[in-house]
């Protein structure tokens, strides 16, 4: 039994190591992706499209924010795709920690504690990621905007003008590309600091102390359960990881942005308006369940092992 105790510390320890390495990398691209997002989008906004005189001449200067905007576009995509590509790294070495847990312990009375720890560690690592990185991307746009000049049209209220010459003065004009109206893309840390900024201290405090305080404060006091038998049976820790735990309001938080998610893309304004679920809500939800069932093999092993000892 101490061989796979020290086998799994190994393993444990690796796992840590390198999740600690991928959630480094993905929260510097994800402050990558957001700077040059933003940059992406404050470049082609309708400010500086419809409302600036200058992008209404044929070779002005919205070919040249266009050129612009590309750049920026091309960073965030390619933190995107490495915030992508380290969270599928993570979430792979997070299953095969899982898995090697139950290989290890299976058919041992432990089995159930060591499961517990293993969810709490990569319930960790899932909360830190999901509070830190973009959960949604949203935007209201419209694609090659073509707004016509169309004066035959008004050629009755211009009776001393002949139709021919205002249909030769009739022109379109196109703003190639997207031009965006709305863009938001933010994190539970980023919105907690905006809500702090702008004096929302109410607000602000309820989703800091829901969504990232209490979760804290769980996982904690589960790790103590696990380590210390006076911490597993003290009753405050007990009502902590049992009770006060589920008004973390995690999952409704989830569930709050999924309905965002599938409102706004179905929005019928008369523009095109896009939704985007990114990788952080992905782990805070991976986060709730995983909490949910640590918690109910903490109470397994700790039915199982006082069985045991009657």
């Amino acid at each position: 039994m101490k061989a796979r105790k020290s086998t799994y510390l190994v393993m444990m320890c690796i796992f840590l190591i390198g999740s600690g390495f991928s959630t480094y990398k993905m929260l510097s691209e994800a402050e990558e992706f957001k700077l040059n997002r933003k940059k992406y989008t404050e470049s082609v906004i309708f400010t500086k499209g419809v409302l600036d005189p200058v992008s209404w001449i044929p070779v002005g200067s919205w070919e040249e924010k266009l050129a612009k905007a590309e750049v920026f576009k091309n960073r965030s995509n390619r933190a995107h795709d490495s915030i992508l590509r380290n969270g599928l790294i993570t979430t792979v070495a997070a299953f095969f920690f899982l898995l090697f847990t139950c290989v290890l312990f299976l058919g041992k009375i432990e089995i159930w504690r060591y499961i517990a720890g293993s969810l709490l560690i990569v319930s960790m690592v899932a909360l830190v990621i999901g509070v830190s990185t973009p959960m949604m991307e949203m935007a209201a746009f419209n694609t090659d905007l073509t707004i016509p000049f169309n004066f035959a049209e008004v050629s009755d209220n211009l009776p001393a003008v002949s139709t021919s010459i205002l249909e030769l003065l009739s022109f379109d004009v196109t703003f190639d590309g997207r031009m965006y109206y709305f863009y938001q893309s933010k994190s539970i840390m980023g919105l907690i600091k905006i809500l702090f900024v702008q004096g929302n201290y109410p607000v602000g405090s309820a989703i800091l102390l829901f969504s990232l305080i209490l979760p804290i404060i769980k996982i904690a006091c589960s790790f103590g359960q696990l380590l210390s038998p006076k911490v597993a049976a003290n009753r405050v820790v007990h009502f902590i990881t049992n009770y006060l735990g589920k008004w973390s309001m995690a999952d409704v938080f989830v569930v709050a942005l999924f309905l965002g998610y599938f409102s706004f893309a179905n929005l019928n304004v008369g523009i095109e308006t896009q939704t985007e679920a990114l990788f952080g809500l992905y782990c805070f939800g991976s986060y709730v369940v995983l909490s949910l069932l640590s918690t109910h093999f903490i109470n397994m092993a700790l039915k199982t092992e006082k069985r045991k000892h009657v």
